[in-house]
């Protein structure tokens, strides 16, 4: 529920705060994961991303590499990390 008051009243009436399920394909799922451990501030490790979810299909790593490049990742160790300008954007 994206209104915290009706989030509230959902669950102090015992009813499903559950606005909507969004049923996702297997690979915008991933893409999805990955994307969410990207914006933690520790990044993603993309050794234990690609263990666990698979290899990453070569148009991704193009972009990682692009923005790389430009400024909005970075690597530290094996983890990919926002920049400040990528946080930003």
């Amino acid at each position: 529920v994206a209104n915290l008051n009706q989030y509230y009243e959902a669950l102090k009436e015992g009813c499903s705060a559950i606005d909507f399920e969004e049923k996702l394909e297997v690979e915008a799922s991933r893409r999805e994961l990955f994307v969410i451990r990207l914006r933690l501030r520790d990044g993603i490790s993309l050794n234990e991303f690609e263990k666990s979810y698979g290899q990453l299909e070569e148009e991704t790593r193009d972009k990682i590499k692009q923005f790389v490049d430009e400024g909005l990742l970075f690597f530290h160790e094996d983890r990919l990390r926002l920049t400040r300008q990528g946080m930003l954007c």
